[in-house]
């Protein structure tokens, strides 16, 4: 993990015979990073991201890990909620603009991002405690911001709006060759999606290899978040669409 322009290093293990060789805050949430963040880019890229913005607030509060109580907590939180313009980045940057070490937020985070943040910081700290670095996981004793209720939006399509979309696909002009192969991927892709439930990035992913069979049934193998593998159903719809 590079260590932002400007934030120095702070803090040192609780015992001396910590688990881990960390002389200071940075390298202590680096080797977590490490331990904890390679299952993924996208884990280590959020993992990261929250880990940075505690050590620049620590910087500024001239705080080290093991300084934090749970009051402080609360204070980062209310930060992250309102944050200060020295930490606001511009929307759009120029080309030639020089960002501020501190300047990683695009604006206030939402009571639900802030309740993220308490998730992975806690089990930062809480990996960092049993490795002897830290006393005490303040995250885990926080409070948890109060998630504001979203008005129920769902991401699923309705019959009526999958059944416009197939009549849409079987109307579509198959005239030639090139026409056909087009229908035929729209179709494909409209059936993988209702029938498996499969996210977007997960569909993207899929290949040939990925679909086993077991006797006379078929499933597709699939990927996920965390990169946790898991096998769907392949129903007799699906796969007279992939035929």
């Amino acid at each position: 993990m590079r260590l932002p322009s400007g934030l120095l290093p702070r803090g040192g293990p609780a015992v001396p015979d910590a688990a881990i060789d960390a002389s200071n805050d940075f390298e202590a949430v680096a080797t977590w990073l490490q331990a904890k963040g390679a299952r993924s880019r996208h884990t280590f890229d959020a993992y990261r991201r929250e880990a940075v913005r505690l050590l620049l607030w620590l910087g500024e509060q001239g705080m080290a890990l093991n300084d934090m109580r749970v009051d402080d907590v609360h204070a980062f939180y209310a930060h992250l909620g309102d944050p200060p313009a020295h930490w606001l980045r511009p929307r759009k940057p120029r080309h030639d603009e020089t960002l501020r070490a501190t300047q990683v937020l695009s604006g206030p985070l939402s009571p639900q991002s802030v309740n993220q943040t308490r998730t992975i910081l806690g089990q930062m700290c809480a990996y960092l405690l049993s490795a002897g670095y830290l006393r005490r996981n303040v995250f885990a004793l926080s409070a948890k911001p109060p998630l504001v209720k979203r008005k129920g939006v769902s991401r699923q399509l309705d019959v009526e709006s999958w059944r416009w979309l197939w009549e849409w696909a079987a109307a579509l002009p198959c005239a030639t060759p090139q026409d056909a192969r087009y229908v035929a991927r729209a179709r494909w892709v409209l059936a993988l999606l209702y029938h498996t439930g499969l996210r977007r990035e997960e569909a993207a992913k899929a290949r040939m290899g990925d679909f086993v069979r077991d006797g006379r049934a078929w499933s597709l193998r699939v990927v996920g978040k965390g990169n946790k593998e898991r096998f769907v159903t392949v129903n007799s719809t699906l796969l007279a669409e992939l035929r």
